[in-house]
């Protein structure tokens, strides 16, 4: 399930037509073929701004390049070279933290033969900027917080923010569409009233579009597919409409595909036993068990004028509840039953490998006995031997409250493993029901999960810890946690010596320690992502997120396979 939440390649496969199979046998590299579930004839647009579907996205992922390079490997930002089709080679921030100046690369030429410029890097940053202009990059911090944009000459890129930020490059990461298709005099006279009057309604959009990215466009044919080929005609990369992700599947076990992300229907087994190549990894969604500090019955900002301010959580309001329920949760039972695909246990809101990750701590070992002796000791006892512990001497609710909790569980398709928390949390004597809202923030416990950003973004991640976020209904932190050491070291990371990454780690690391102490959370496990490829595509090496990174070096060896 959670291939399907993220924008990865579902399908691939050699296609036997004519002029690629010619090709192959004079040392060609082939053709892909990609499964898509969606109709072929949704396409609608090409300008990867205004991308509204999966397959949208895929194909402009291959026909455009992005401004920012992200290493596969290291899931970080990088200078841009070699290998890749990013623009920016090098930028600085300046010292207040407001300024990125970026030199955009001077290799890289569009489709109809013009060079890649800052000044093509300027208008994609301004068309997403424009508030009138609605693009899937929209963002409302970004729209309001940049006060200026300018392209000195071709090779530089300057965005100006009102506030210091170290997001800036994670708000930019855009891919760039050519200014001069929708403006030849462009940037003459550009100033920040520069009309983009029709722009996503410009037929270049999807007819002969120009595009500068791993393939260019050679044809769309609906209902049946869209056709990509490299520059120099050796490789091409076919999306095919199939009904679904099952079908998908089964194309690749019967040796019509040779690449698939989505095994619906199907087990690992089943594709090694067509002598798939099977690669993988986590990927940086982070499932979570959190727990709400306030009064759930009535939901109320971080800044309420209210005389008990939030309220305190009738059962997680101890920490030796949520102590108890951190010794008495199984992770590795939960990985093994309730994750399809697997996953990485995990102690922290990072990825071990993440550059601010906090390495040193770990999480307790799983201990039912002592997880029991936790619950008699906060003073929920089963004194009746129902099954359900009671408040005897508790310090959060009235005598005799009974041990029930709500359970908004908002990772739709993993049932599995809400059910199996479930079956834990009884085992200690909770009562569980599911329901609530995270959101709203109508919940005792509450199962989700925290994107990491690609690249990493800690400053995203980290949002859920913030006093400032607790807004029901609209804000990050959920649980309503407040710790004012952490709201500092998190503004302090978040705006100071953004060039500086490991003083910046180092602050992110004690936010996890405190953390890590004050358990608003317990950290489950990150999904595993896994890919399947036929025995005959050399080259495969796919990364969490971007099994594509090095597919211009694929060769297709398969012999001739079937619609």
């Amino acid at each position: 399930m959670w291939q399907r939440l993220i924008p990865v390649l579902l399908a691939a496969v050699l296609l036997a037509a004519p002029i690629y199979a010619q090709q192959q046998d004079e040392g060609g590299r082939g053709l892909i073929r990609q499964g898509t579930t969606t109709p072929i004839e949704e396409l609608t647009t090409l300008n990867p701004l205004f991308c509204s579907s999966l397959l949208c996205i895929e194909v402009t992922d291959l026909l455009y390049s992005r401004l920012l390079h992200v290493d596969p490997a290291s899931n970080e930002f990088a200078p841009a070279g070699v290998g890749d089709e990013a623009l920016v080679t090098d930028w600085q921030i300046s010292d207040d933290g407001t300024t990125y100046t970026l030199t955009i690369r001077d290799d890289l030429t569009w489709s109809d033969g013009e060079p890649v410029t800052a000044y093509d890097a300027l208008f994609s940053v301004y068309t997403v900027w424009q508030e009138d202009i609605s693009t899937r990059y929209d963002s409302e911090a970004f729209n309001e917080d940049v006060v200026n944009l300018a392209a000195p000459d071709e090779r530089t890129l300057v965005v100006t923010f009102e506030q210091p930020t170290c997001r800036g490059l994670h708000r930019m990461n855009f891919p760039v569409i050519a200014a001069h298709v929708y403006d030849p005099a462009f940037p003459a006279g550009f100033d920040l009233e520069y009309s983009l009057a029709g722009i996503s309604r410009n037929p270049r959009n999807i007819v002969d579009p120009v595009t500068a990215g791993k393939y260019l466009l050679d044809e769309i044919r609906a209902p049946e597919y869209v056709r990509l080929i490299s520059e120099d005609g050796q490789q091409g990369f076919e999306f095919v409409y199939e009904p679904s992700f099952e079908s998908i599947s089964t194309g690749f076990i019967r040796g019509n595909y040779n690449l698939n992300s989505t095994p619906a229907g199907y087990t690992a087994s089943d594709f090694a036993a067509v002598g798939a190549q099977i690669d993988g990894g986590p990927i940086p969604f982070i499932t979570v068990l959190g727990f709400n500090l306030a009064d759930p019955t009535q939901p109320r900002p971080f800044d309420t004028d209210d005389d008990d301010g939030q309220g305190v959580h009738p059962v997680f309001g101890d920490i030796r509840v949520r102590q108890a329920v951190q010794l008495g949760i199984n992770v590795d039972e939960i990985t093994e039953r309730g994750y399809s695909g697997g996953a990485e246990p995990l102690t922290t809101p990072a990825l071990p490998s993440a550059w601010y990750a906090n390495t040193d701590l770990t999480a307790p070992a799983y201990d039912y006995d002592a997880a029991r002796r936790l619950l008699d000791d906060a003073g929920w006892r089963d004194t009746n031997n129902d099954g359900v512990r009671e408040c005897r001497a508790c310090e959060t609710a009235p005598t005799g409250t009974q041990l029930n909790v709500v359970l908004a569980d908002d990772l739709a398709g993993l049932t599995r493993l809400g059910s199996n928390i479930i079956e834990q949390l009884e085992r200690l004597g909770f009562s569980v029901n599911s329901g609530g809202d995270g959101t709203s923030q109508q919940f005792d416990l509450w199962l989700g999960s925290v994107f990491l950003g690609r690249p990493y973004d800690p400053a995203e991640a980290f949002a859920i810890f913030e006093t400032r976020n607790d807004v029901p209904g609209s804000g990050a932190n959920i649980t309503s946690y407040s710790n004012p050491r952490v709201d500092d070291l998190l503004q302090q990371a978040a705006t100071q010596a953004c060039m500086d990454t490991d003083a910046r780690a180092i602050a992110y690391r004690e936010v996890q320690a405190i953390v890590a102490q004050d358990l608003p959370y317990i950290w489950l496990a990150a999904p595993q992502v896994e890919y399947y490829a036929g025995a005959g595509v050399a080259n495969f090496d796919p990364f969490p997120l971007d099994p594509l990174w090095n597919v211009e070096s694929w060769i297709i060896t398969d012999p001739e396979v079937t619609r």
